[in-house]
């Protein structure tokens, strides 16, 4: 019947929950296994048991620089993966991560950004 995902639902436990958006850069310099590690470990610290918790949207680039024609000046980025790991990757650290501390909520996947 349509609304908002589950993920967002008063589960009775008054606390914070934060929504962290990650972009994926063309060629990446930091891996975002480390940056999500790094963040659901200073929360877990933070407010250790049922304190915050955190929902992931991820986002690959979809556009990139074109060339000299102004017409090109945008092009779409194309990805040639057959084994789509520019999607699977993300989740996989995802899931990893919250292996770990267990303070992660929700996963959102978003191509356009």
């Amino acid at each position: 019947d349509g609304g908002w995902s589950s993920i967002f639902e008063d589960r009775g436990i008054p606390r914070p929950q934060w929504l962290l958006s990650f972009t994926e850069p063309l060629k990446p310099s930091y891996p975002f296994e480390s940056q999500l590690s790094n963040i659901s470990t200073a929360l877990a610290d933070h407010a250790p048991g049922e304190g915050d918790k955190v929902v992931v949207m991820f986002g690959t680039q979809a556009l990139k620089t074109g060339g000299q024609n102004p017409i090109n000046s945008v092009n779409l980025v194309e990805d040639y993966d057959i084994a789509t790991r520019r999607y699977i990757n993300p989740y996989h650290a995802y899931t990893t991560v919250n292996g770990v501390n267990n303070n992660l909520d929700g996963f959102i996947y978003d191509e356009w950004m």
